[in-house]
């Protein structure tokens, strides 16, 4: 059975909810925005990324990362499914298990740290503005 999704919102971010803006959202509104993000991502602790930062390469661009952590951005990939060849030893059976469990529970929280950011930049901005970055395919946003 997979654990909860923590609310990092309530839990562990700074701040809940941006300022709303309901014009077109100005550069200093942004700005604001951002660092407000960039401080609840740091908030989350990761051993990704370095590890002392947490989520904040979410935020930045690899090269902007790299200025303040020498560690690479690289983001996990989903691990597929668990996958134990015949003739596997108990231990090492039980040792691929708790691999993959651990795998998939970072993919998991990386995948929930940046919904929790997203839907708060989406509940600040007038939704006329958020359409234009939603895929029409499967009207996520990217």
């Amino acid at each position: 059975m997979a654990e909860a999704t923590p609310d990092y919102r309530k839990t562990l971010f700074e701040t809940s909810t941006l300022p709303v803006v309901t014009d077109e959202p100005t550069f200093e509104a942004i700005r604001k925005w951002h660092n407000m993000l960039k401080a609840n991502a740091m908030k989350v602790h990761t051993s990704l990324f370095g590890g002392q930062h947490g989520y904040l390469a979410l935020l930045l661009a690899p090269a902007d990362y790299a200025l303040i952590s020498p560690a690479a951005v690289v983001r996990p990939a989903h691990p597929g499914p668990l996958l134990i060849p015949g003739g596997t030893t108990q231990h090492m059976a039980m040792t691929m298990k708790d691999a993959h469990k651990e795998a998939l529970r970072i993919f998991r929280e990386i995948n929930a740290v940046e919904a929790a950011l997203q839907q708060m930049l989406v509940e600040a901005i007038d939704p006329i503005y958020i359409e234009a970055l939603r895929d029409r395919a499967t009207n996520s946003i990217n």
